[in-house]
């Protein structure tokens, strides 16, 4: 396969495409949070409008599933590649990923019941102000937690 181009290879291979996935599906979920959080919200809030609300929440809920999605699959994958051989060599290292994955559970939990049409997380959807500000503040804890991780060097 010398001569031949290889689109992997030319990526940066399997490693960099699935960082490069995680941290695009994180971006856009957390940007989209912020923004209904402090500009979304707030306007439907003084200028209510059911159907222009449920038109978003349709369009909005597979997105939600899309990205959470993708970032369990690239997340597992780069612990299996980069986040086993660094816990081998500094013992904090699963640790901190344990409380990484259980605040992004916690995201995940928060993002979908606000997305979703439950009757049973009717409440949460009612206090969607609150909820959005405490998954803010857990995905700056994500956030904070894997620029840790990410300081520590793969052993070779």
């Amino acid at each position: 396969m010398s001569g031949e181009w290889n689109l992997l290879a030319a990526a940066g291979g399997a490693e960099t495409i699935s960082r490069g996935i995680h941290l695009l599906c994180a971006m856009l979920a957390v940007g989209a949070l912020v923004f209904q959080r402090l500009a979304l919200r707030p306007a439907l809030e003084a200028n209510p409008n059911a159907e222009l609300a449920e038109s978003i929440r349709r369009r909005w809920a597979p997105m939600t599933h899309i990205a959470i999605t993708l970032l369990l699959v690239t997340g597992m994958y780069q612990l299996m590649k980069a986040g086993i051989p660094k816990g081998k060599e500094d013992s904090a290292y699963h640790m901190w990923f344990g409380i990484k994955f259980v605040a992004a559970l916690g995201i995940f939990f928060i993002v979908t019941a606000l997305a979703g049409r439950s009757a049973a997380f009717e409440k949460l959807r009612q206090k969607g102000g609150l909820w959005g500000s405490i998954a803010i503040v857990l995905a700056l804890v994500v956030i904070a937690i894997s620029l840790h991780l990410r300081a520590i060097p793969v052993p070779a």
